[in-house]
């Protein structure tokens, strides 16, 4: 029996987001990096509308009736762990939790492709994430709160619940 570590994941997903982004160089080399970057944010948004329904459809809406921020990064987590992202819970209310992002491979991808990380994240992880939380509850938000300074560094995201 093979045995699939949180390192074997994250070396997945990056190999995968390497392929991606050197997709993405050859589009911005066709149509521009600002038609690549709204390209890039449409198909994270629908990627996540797709996770999105995926994920409501397996919770229990019999027994949650309210998806608190709480129970969003529960049902969100799964899809962050299946990319061999780490995270730790900063802080937890009802209303936001706050996670702090360790090792990450969309951050890894993009540096060794010669790319800006945090364009990548603010224009597909992020409107991803986000889609993700409002396929849940459309009063959720998934908010970058800080970006890492390096690759030691951690970034600082959210999920919050405005009503």
């Amino acid at each position: 029996m093979i045995k699939i570590t949180i390192e074997d994941t994250f070396n997945g997903a990056k190999t995968a987001f390497l392929f991606f982004d050197g997709f993405y160089n050859a589009v911005v080399e066709e149509v521009g990096e600002e038609k690549a970057l709204s390209l890039l944010e449409k198909m994270g948004k629908s990627m996540g509308v797709m996770q999105g329904k995926m994920l409501k459809s397996q919770t229990r809406r019999d027994k949650i009736k309210d998806i608190t921020a709480s129970i969003a990064s529960s049902l969100a987590g799964g899809v962050i762990a299946g990319l061999g992202i780490t995270t730790e819970t900063l802080e937890e209310t009802p209303e936001k939790i706050t996670l702090k992002v360790k090792k990450c491979p969309v951050y890894e991808a993009a540096n060794l492709m010669g790319l800006d990380s945090e364009t990548m994240c603010r224009h597909s992880a992020m409107p991803f994430m986000d889609t993700i939380v409002k396929q849940l509850d459309p009063n959720l938000g998934y908010e970058l709160e800080k970006y890492r300074s390096g690759p030691d560094d951690f970034c600082q995201e959210s999920i919050v619940l405005k009503k």
